[in-house]
């Protein structure tokens, strides 16, 4: 995550951090249908698998020899799929999207992982389990984005597991689909469809005031400021801040509504009151443990806020900004040597300390 931070646009921080796993827990906590939320458990454990290594080569063999039959062709894959028991084609080729996320893959690796999602999708697919089917093209998405940062393929996957759930019989909860094609979107630079898309998932979304919903109404705000529409983006903040007071709304929807308003500080260069808000964000995250997952965003809120003042300010006052930081944020979770934020007194050992008190 460092890296992501370090090296992408400092304003990608929390779409890349807020997002990747947060709308699976949630789906528990929250109106989404019984279905989906079944689906995400699922999806949660098959992103579980990005330690990688944990396969055999027995099964890894195993894998290989399969997906070497596959041709990608529904019927004629269809023959093959009727041979082996049911479970048994998805067990092996998730053992090779297991093995490809080990820590020392490459390229090869992941386009063969790919290449094994695909046909995980197609068993899906051959057996009318759409909502599976649409789960694995998520997946798919979430693995172009984690490994080979190729926004354009995920995007891709990401709308074919939108098409893949609009058609499944469980009515599957289609705003998280809509969430990622517009992250995706905003990530491409596209911020006109971006936006278009982040507002279809907030009218489809139903659990209104939790974490996922809070990073979706965040971005919104980022999108609309990187289409230099600070009007747009000041109104959705005043928006947002009245719905954090809802009875509704958690205490991370809460949090994520004050470091929009920061976001927007920074944008009109207020840097020492991007800042009061962010800490304003941990005291309110401090004062329940159910905030414990915004700790990551707050974190990029204020390296955002020393990144982008390193470029802007006299590199005084970018200093002095970036030791009021160390002073303040003593406990964040700031990512240290190789990252960017070592020009600024903020460089330390590397280490990751919690934000919140236990």
């Amino acid at each position: 995550m460092c890296s992501s931070i370090a090296e992408g646009s400092p304003k990608l921080v929390t779409l890349i951090t807020d997002t990747s796993m947060v709308f699976l827990s949630n789906a528990f906590h929250s109106a989404m249908p019984k279905q989906f939320a079944i689906a995400a458990m699922l999806l949660l454990s098959s992103l579980m698998l990005a330690q990688g290594g944990q396969t055999s080569q027995v099964d890894v063999v195993a894998g290989r020899e399969f997906l070497g039959k596959l041709e990608f062709d529904p019927s004629a894959d269809a023959v093959l799929f009727s041979k082996l028991p049911i479970g048994e084609p998805e067990k092996l080729l998730m053992a090779l999207v297991d093995y490809d996320q080990r820590y020392d893959a490459g390229l090869s690796d992941w386009r063969e992982l790919h290449k094994a999602l695909e046909g995980v999708i197609e068993i899906h697919l051959y057996r009318g389990q759409s909502d599976m089917a649409a789960v694995r093209a998520d997946l798919q998405a979430a693995m172009y984005r984690m490994h080979e940062e190729d926004y354009l393929s995920s995007l891709e996957a990401e709308r074919r597991a939108l098409t893949i759930a609009q058609s499944s019989p469980s009515r599957l909860d289609l705003s998280a689909f809509w969430m990622k094609i517009g992250q995706d979107l905003y990530r491409l630079g596209r911020n006109d469809e971006a936006l278009e898309a982040m507002r279809k998932a907030q009218g489809l979304m139903k659990a209104q005031g939790g974490m996922v919903a809070g990073t979706l109404w965040r971005n919104i705000v980022q999108v609309e400021l990187a289409l230099g529409d600070r009007g747009a983006a000041k109104q959705e903040v005043t928006k947002f801040a009245a719905a954090s007071k809802e009875p509704y709304a958690s205490t991370s929807f809460r949090v994520l509504a004050i470091l929009a308003a920061s976001d927007v500080q920074e944008s009109d260069s207020d840097y020492d009151g991007a800042l009061d808000s962010a800490r304003e964000a941990v005291q309110v995250a401090n004062s329940d443990p159910e905030a414990k997952d915004t700790a990551f965003a707050i974190a990029g809120r204020v390296v955002e806020c020393v990144i982008a003042a390193s470029t802007e300010l006299p590199h005084k006052n970018a200093v002095a900004l970036a030791r009021r930081i160390e002073s303040e944020f003593p406990d964040l979770p700031i990512p240290s040597r190789s990252c960017r934020a070592k020009r600024s007194p903020m460089h330390r050992s590397a280490r990751i300390r919690p934000l919140l008190a236990s």
